[in-house]
């Protein structure tokens, strides 16, 4: 009984998580549909539109049984979305770069944050999948 609340606990985290990621990044897209060049861009695609991808693939390996495609899908989306996050806090930072903001905080920053969070947890919950199949 312990091992399934632990796992509950872990996928609503994921979920609540991987939710949050979403509805920020809903707020960029939308800003960047109403006011073109508010996302900063990648290949001149605005980078808002690949982190709710990300985010999007996250959500998606939540809810696929079969652990290997799920493994896939989630580490693709998680990993894209950090890597863009990465790249957009490191040039706020150093100044080259501007990341979109809420209440003065960058959003890459946050996004960072999120995807660090989704990656450690997904990371657990696979891994208990993994060693723990009764």
């Amino acid at each position: 009984m312990k091992k399934y609340k632990e796992k509950i606990v872990l996928r609503v985290l994921l979920i609540i998580f991987t939710l949050i990621g979403i509805i920020f990044s809903v707020y960029l897209v939308v800003s960047e549909i109403y006011n073109s060049g508010f996302c900063p861009k990648i290949f001149n695609i605005p980078a808002c539109y690949l982190v709710i991808a990300s985010f999007g693939l996250v959500f998606i390996s939540l809810f696929i049984n079969r652990t290997p495609a799920r493994m896939t899908v989630f580490y693709i989306g998680v990993l894209s979305g950090l890597g863009i996050a990465i790249w957009f806090s490191i040039g706020q930072i150093i100044g080259i770069r501007e990341c979109p903001g809420l209440v003065n905080i960058p959003l890459c920053f946050g996004s960072g944050v999120l995807f660090v969070i989704i990656i450690i947890s997904g990371s657990i919950e696979i891994k208990k999948q993994l060693f723990n199949r009764e």
